[in-house]
C-alpha cells in the first residue's frame, strides 16, 4: 500500500491507485515507478512491494496466467491459453505441471514460507533468470 507518510494526501494517493490499476506493461510501470520518485522521493519498502507486485501481474499477463494462489504445498497458476501454459511449463524445467485445462501447480519448497519468498517463487517461473 501507499503509506500515509509517503503520500500524505488521500487524493493523491487514490490517483496514484488509478493510475497503477491502468499499468498495462514494464514501460507504464517503469513511468510510474519515476513519478513517485521524482514528486514524493525514494520510495520506501512498502511501496516498492506494491510495484513488485505490479510486475508479477505483468509478468502473469504475457504468459495468459489469469490467477496465482496457494493451495496446500502449491502454487497455482490459473491460466486461460493452455499452450501458453505448456509452454511455460517446459521453460521451468518441469517445475510447473499443467494438470488440467485451467490450472498448472508448482510444488512449494519446504523452506518457502513468507509472501515475499512464494512472490519471489512466483516470478522464478514467470520470468527465469
Amino acid at each position: 500500500y501507499l503509506p500515509d507518510e509517503y503520500v500524505p494526501d488521500q487524493r493523491l494517493r487514490i490517483d496514484i491507485y488509478r493510475k497503477l490499476s491502468r499499468v498495462t506493461s514494464y514501460d507504464d510501470l517503469q513511468d510510474l515507478r519515476q513519478e513517485l520518485q521524482d514528486r514524493y522521493g525514494p520510495p520506501p519498502e512498502m511501496v516498492l512491494r506494491l510495484l513488485d507486485r505490479e510486475t508479477l501481474k505483468i509478468d502473469a499477463a504475457i504468459w495468459q496466467i489469469k490467477e496465482i494462489y496457494v493451495e496446500g504445498h502449491d502454487l497455482v497458476f490459473r491460466y486461460t491459453n493452455r499452450s501458453r501454459a505448456e509452454q511455460l511449463a517446459r521453460r521451468s524445467q518441469g517445475r510447473l505441471r499443467v494438470v488440467d485445462e485451467r490450472s498448472a501447480y508448482l510444488r512449494l519448497p519446504q523452506e518457502v514460507g513468507g509472501p515475499d519468498e512464494i512472490h519471489e517463487t512466483a516470478k522464478s517461473v514467470l520470468r527465469p533468470t
